[in-house]
């Protein structure tokens, strides 16, 4: 006889589609809490499903909630994903966007990704996930490295620890630009690309792990929310994301056009939104 024992959210029901009340090798058992262990005081259980319903029939009714639901699907990992392929080397003429999720060394992992923007479909180049315990300034000196070896030197990230990590990137050599999306727009915007095979991913289990570990939550109100699941990480998948929205933005061309032998007057006129863009010299 066989035991289902599951890590995630995914992992649980795809076990739970497949062998429950099927006949085969596999048992998979559903029951309350109290029927697995009398002893567990019902006051417990109903205390928490005074407080959170959702929740305390998960944890104590065993019933799967419908409030969180996963995020991407397995197929949509498995199309966008290029079997054996860990990292791309920098091409000459490629623009490069690059997304930063920084860690204090203690808990979460630092990471980084390297994507660029090619006829449409976005390819993640390289990514880095350096785990705890490490010294931020060596890691972001590591990571500053690895840009200037793509030709990037502006990294965007969110605003964890504040100006901290900002100034360890620019003692680099490296502008840290914050992020217009928090973590869960940038999956919002991430699962569109994912479901229509827009993106290249790289072969890493660590990566697939997390992606396949993101629930959408509904909120008491109404609103959605994207993170990972309770006692999950996300580091890398946030950086992997974040790199790739960003890299998926319109190019833009800006045209100057040339007064005389110095233009420096006409530049100023024009105002720079965000990278990635172009620059066109026009003379008159």
């Amino acid at each position: 006889m066989n035991f289902a024992i599951c890590e995630s959210g995914w992992q649980l029901w795809d076990a739970y589609s497949k062998y429950y009340a099927k006949a085969g090798g596999v048992l998979v058992a559903q029951a309350a809490s109290r029927t697995m262990n009398p002893s567990l005081p019902q006051k417990i259980v109903d205390q928490a499903l005074e407080r959170d319903p959702a929740a305390a029939g998960a944890e104590y009714l065993a019933q799967f909630r419908s409030d969180v639901e996963t995020f991407v699907q397995i197929e949509a990992i498995n199309a966008c994903t290029v079997e054996g392929r860990l990292e791309l080397p920098p091409i000459t003429g490629v623009s490069y966007t690059a997304f930063v999720d920084p860690s204090g060394g203690s808990k979460d992992a630092f990471t980084m990704s390297i994507a660029h923007l090619e006829n449409g479909l976005v390819v993640v180049d390289a990514m880095r996930a350096i785990k705890p315990p490490f010294s931020p300034a060596l890691v972001v000196d590591e990571f500053c490295e690895l840009l200037k070896n793509y030709r990037i030197r502006e990294v965007i990230g969110d605003r964890y620890g504040g100006e901290f990590p900002r100034e360890l990137f620019r003692k680099a050599g490296i502008n840290y630009k914050l992020s217009d999306r928090n973590k869960s727009e940038i999956y919002r915007d991430l699962l569109p690309m994912l479901n229509s095979d827009r993106v290249e991913l790289p072969d890493n289990k660590q990566l697939r792990a997390e992606l396949l570990g993101l629930e959408r939550r509904t909120a008491r109100g109404g609103r959605d929310s994207i993170d990972h699941a309770p006692g999950q990480h996300d580091d890398l998948v946030n950086a992997v994301g974040g790199a790739i929205v960003n890299a998926n933005k319109p190019r833009q061309t800006i045209f100057i056009a040339r007064a005389g032998n110095d233009s420096t007057d006409m530049v100023k006129h024009f105002a720079f939104s965000e990278p990635p863009f172009e620059m066109a010299l026009m003379s008159r």
